[in-house]
């Protein structure tokens, strides 16, 4: 499949998953997704966890998981400082709380679909890849989290796309 009909595929996965799995059953996938994050940072970020980190998340939409939530229940950095994107049509960039410009030590990478090589596809506008190909942030540090369905096998990708670390892994 091309990358439009995974995004029209996506859709109509999205709207079954929503069907079948009501907020309680969704509260309990979250928490199991904050349960492989909190043992993938344990093995990647130990030396951070005291520090405070910036971590960027975004704001989900309906069928995105709800990722500073599901950071904050891994309970394993000590104070996150979220950082949210900020776009002005071409460029994005990330702020804390006061509006401060900042760069991420960690980023929670929407997306609609990964595959095992952490091949990921967006929405489409090409944000995060434009952003990831110039911020210098390493592959352990862009993280996918998602619900089972967005685990797929194969992700088409350009020259243009930048990988991510899926988990759950």
């Amino acid at each position: 499949m091309d990358k439009t009909q995974l995004r029209e595929r996506f859709k109509l996965l999205a709207k079954e998953f929503l069907v079948q799995h009501d907020e309680v059953a969704r509260a309990a996938i979250h928490t199991n997704i904050a349960q492989k994050l909190r043992n993938y940072a344990y093995h990647y970020f130990s030396a951070t966890r005291e520090q405070r980190i910036h971590i960027a998340v975004y704001q989900p939409m309906k069928i995105e998981l709800p990722a500073r939530e599901i950071v904050s229940q891994a309970d394993f950095w000590k104070s996150p400082n979220f950082l949210l994107p900020q776009i002005d049509g071409q460029n994005m960039w990330f702020t804390d709380d006061s509006g401060t410009i900042v760069t991420p030590d960690v980023m929670i990478v929407p997306g609609l679909f990964v595959d095992p090589k952490g091949n990921r596809l967006g929405r489409g506008k090409g944000y995060y890849d434009r952003y990831l190909a110039v911020a210098q942030i390493p592959l352990a540090r862009r993280i996918f989290l998602g619900y089972e369905f967005q685990f797929i096998t194969a992700v088409p990708v350009t020259d243009t796309d930048m990988p991510v670390t899926p988990l759950p892994v």
